[in-house]
């Protein structure tokens, strides 16, 4: 089978819709298609499918449109990570996307919120007629690193500095935390002089948003932030933290926290979103209805959760895997 995937083509650092696109395209061509990827739009396509990043809708839609006026027998399937209307809410920005949705021939979800969202953008009749699957990513990207223990407790949020990433309000409430209990001892998380708490911020940063997290980083004890980590140090990092902290407002999916879990990490969110796919909270993670750490005062709790994380991590989902189901959605719609 013969693939044009079509990416974006934004610039700044790789998003978790990127990584989705690279690693699938990856397994596609281990399975032994032909993927041609661009990001800039052909002239003539010689493809049997097009996949098309949805994060592109607006220049994809008069695209579709060019290619069904000249009859071409390419198959459209759109992929969908997140709404931009779910992000971005406005009239005109959810019709044009819905336009593009409606361009294709098929579709491919990364997760059931996503097809949620796009059902809320198509309608029901329209979703119905448009032949789709869900597809989620994988979580064994990551070498897998023997848990480092400390005597003292660890998070971790890894994350674009981004004001949906939740950076700010995780520092707020990381610097005023209340104290945590552990087998008759206290451990503090509040105080400056008590060092036997940390917070790593792991992520890209730029412009005004990252500033202010990265400067209110240097003023709160115990916090620090690391940058972007590539595979190996951000397994290294997973090593070495004993909760994962996803402070986003919202997650279609949630990579980082999928590979948090696949790592034996629990994980704590307030997010809402696709992480409530794979997280079962009270087993392997905490879910919170605000921002709010005052759950880790239960060290008890947390050794129990990372066991339930150790479990899960045992069936975490592979990228072979999420090829092997995007190959054969692919096949048995042409």
């Amino acid at each position: 089978m013969k693939v044009l995937w079509l990416t974006p083509g934004r610039s700044g650092p790789p998003s978790g819709g990127d990584l989705y696109g690279a690693l699938m395209v990856a397994g596609l061509r281990r399975l032994g298609h032909r993927v041609e990827v661009r990001s800039s739009l052909p002239a003539r396509v010689t493809a049997d499918v097009v996949v098309e990043d949805g994060l592109g809708f607006a220049r994809l839609l008069p695209f579709n449109r060019a290619l069904e006026r000249a009859g071409s027998r390419a198959l459209r399937v759109g992929l969908v990570h997140v709404t931009t209307a779910r992000l971005k809410p406005s009239a005109r920005t959810a019709a044009r996307e819905a336009a593009w949705l409606g361009s294709t021939q098929a579709a491919v979800f990364v997760s059931r919120q996503s097809r949620s969202e796009s059902l809320r953008l198509l309608g029901r009749k329209a979703m119905r007629a448009l032949p789709s699957a869900v597809i989620p990513p994988g979580a064994d990207r990551l070498p897998v690193r023997a848990h480092v223990p400390a005597p003292h407790l660890r998070l971790l949020c890894v994350g674009h500095l981004l004001p949906h990433k939740g950076q700010l309000a995780l520092l707020d409430v990381f610097s005023r935390s209340p104290r945590a209990e552990s087998r008759g001892r206290t451990m503090s998380l509040d105080s400056a002089r008590d060092e036997r708490k940390s917070l790593v911020l792991a992520g890209a940063g730029d412009g005004p948003y990252a500033a202010k997290v990265i400067s209110r980083t240097k003023r709160v004890p115990g916090a620090r932030w690391v940058g972007p980590l590539g595979r190996a140090a951000l397994a290294d990092a997973l090593a070495r933290t004993d909760v994962f902290v996803n402070a986003s407002e919202y997650e279609s999916w949630g990579m980082a926290a999928a590979e948090a879990q696949a790592a034996g990490v629990p994980v704590l969110s307030w997010s809402a979103g696709g992480l409530w796919e794979f997280l079962t909270p009270g087993a392997d993670s905490i879910r919170t209805r605000k921002p709010d750490l005052t759950s880790l005062r239960d060290r008890a709790l947390i050794e129990r959760l990372k066991a339930g994380a150790r479990k899960a991590a045992q069936h975490c989902r592979t990228w072979s895997t999420a090829a092997e189901e995007f190959a054969a959605f692919l096949e048995g719609i042409r």
